[in-house]
């Protein structure tokens, strides 16, 4: 992945109360690292590499692999840093309605086209 200046500021970092916020993984891979509003390219989510609990999950829970990653392709730039098992956390609604949250990583292996679901479930209201 390269990192070029330009007009996208850093897709991992959002400013908190005028200060950038410490990441958890920045995309430079690095973690602990504060974003001074480095600017990076965009890169379009191409696999998704499920883990064998995602898998168990999304059966359980009456969910289809497609509706995760289509909300994680869709919400990614709205996504929270996770501090359990998974770098990020993301909530997005299905086209049937259906509210679900997602954990994964990204990058993974330094490939910011990959995502690893790490586990996905259903949000009650």
């Amino acid at each position: 992945m390269s990192y070029e200046m330009g007009s996208i500021r850093c897709w991992s970092c959002q400013p908190s109360g005028g200060r950038w916020q410490m990441v958890r993984r920045h995309p430079t891979g690095s973690r602990r690292w504060r974003c001074r509003g480095l600017v990076v390219e965009v890169v379009s989510i191409e696999t998704f590499i499920w883990t064998d609990h995602a898998l168990l999950r999304l059966s359980q829970r009456r969910l289809e692999s497609v509706d995760a990653e289509e909300a994680i392709r869709a919400n990614h730039d709205e996504r929270r840093p996770n501090d359990g098992q998974a770098d990020w956390l993301v909530r997005a609604m299905t086209q049937l309605g259906v509210r679900i949250e997602a954990i994964y990583d990204h990058p993974v292996r330094n490939d910011g086209a990959t995502i690893r679901i790490v586990s996905a479930w259903r949000v009650e209201s």
